[in-house]
C-alpha cells in the first residue's frame, strides 16, 4: 500500500472512531444513566414487561380477593418467569417448597436490584394481604415480583419511566382508561382498589 493510501486509510479510520464516540456520548446523555453491565435483567424487563388486564365485567371484582385477581389476570412472559423461578428456587424451603415473608421481602429486593426502600416494600406487602402466616408458592411469588417492578421501580425510574417497555401496553392502557369512574360503584376491598388504582 502506497503511503497516500496509508494515510487515508488512518485518517478515514480516525474520523469513524471520533464519530462513533461522539455518537455514544450523545446516546447516553439522552437515555441517562448506562446500567451497570451486571444488571442484564433490568433491560430484559424494560423490553418486555408483565401485563395487567382487567375482567370483562367489572362486577367481577367484587367477588374476588387481591390475590385472586393477580392469580388470574397478570400475565407473566416466559423470560420473566424463568428468571422469577431461578430466585425463587434458590430460596425455597426444602421442606415446604415456599417462601416466608421474610424470605419473601428478600427476593424482592434482589428483583428490584435495590432500588427502593424496605418500607414501600412492606406497604406493598400489605397491600397484597401478605403478612407474616402467608407462605409464599412460586405462582404467588411471581405474580408479587410483577406487582413489585411495575409499581416500586416505576416510581424509582422517575423522569425515565416513559421509556420503551416500562409502561403500558395499547390493550392494557385501554382497560385501565378511566378506572376510578368504573370501579366508582364496587364494592370491593379498599387494599384492593388501591393495588388497582397504582397500577392503572
Amino acid at each position: 500500500m502506497s503511503l497516500l493510501k496509508k494515510t487515508l486509510a488512518g485518517t478515514s479510520k480516525k474520523r469513524f472512531v471520533n464519530l462513533y464516540a461522539a455518537l455514544k456520548k450523545k446516546k447516553a446523555e439522552d437515555d441517562g444513566p448506562v446500567p451497570a453491565p451486571w444488571l442484564p435483567d433490568r433491560l430484559a424487563i424494560s423490553s418486555r414487561p408483565c401485563r395487567f388486564e382487567l375482567p370483562m365485567d367489572f362486577r367481577d371484582l367484587e367477588s374476588m380477593s387481591v390475590r385472586e385477581y393477580l392469580m388470574k389476570y397478570c400475565k407473566i412472559p416466559r423470560h420473566r418467569q424463568t428468571h422469577y423461578q431461578r430466585l425463587f428456587d434458590r430460596h425455597k424451603s426444602r421442606v415446604t417448597g415456599t417462601l416466608t415473608i421474610q424470605e419473601m421481602e428478600s427476593c424482592l429486593l434482589t428483583v428490584l436490584l435495590d432500588s427502593v426502600e424496605l418500607p414501600d416494600l412492606k406497604a406493598l406487602l400489605r397491600c397484597l394481604r401478605i403478612s407474616s402466616d402467608t407462605f409464599v408458592d412460586l405462582r404467588l411469588f411471581s405474580v408479587i415480583c410483577a406487582v413489585a417492578e411495575r409499581i416500586l421501580y416505576i416510581n424509582y425510574l422517575g423522569a425515565n419511566r416513559s421509556q420503551p417497555g416500562v409502561s403500558r401496553g395499547y390493550l392494557e392502557s385501554a382497560d385501565f382508561c378511566n378506572l376510578e369512574w368504573k370501579l366508582r360503584d364496587l364494592r370491593i376491598d379498599p387494599y384492593f382498589r388501591r393495588l388497582l388504582m397504582s397500577l392503572g
